[in-house]
């Protein structure tokens, strides 16, 4: 049987590799992100019905992310 700690770790490897991140990635202090700005984000992703509106939303963070480079 999997104890939570091992649970919780093996999830986070998963979110991880998902997000395409290393796991020390969670625990760099990251001043200007606030967990529940991630949060809202993913509610509002999963609000989009249509693909038209997801890849509508991809394209104005992807333009936002150029922008900031």
């Amino acid at each position: 049987m999997v104890d939570e700690t091992e649970t919780a770790r093996l999830r986070l490897c998963e979110l991880a590799e998902v997000l395409g991140v290393p796991v020390d990635y969670f625990y760099q202090e990251t001043p200007t992100a606030r967990p529940e700005d991630t949060v809202e984000l993913l509610r509002l992703w999963h609000r989009l019905n249509t693909s038209s509106g997801r890849l509508a939303a991809l394209a104005a963070v992807n333009k936002i992310l150029d922008e900031e480079r």
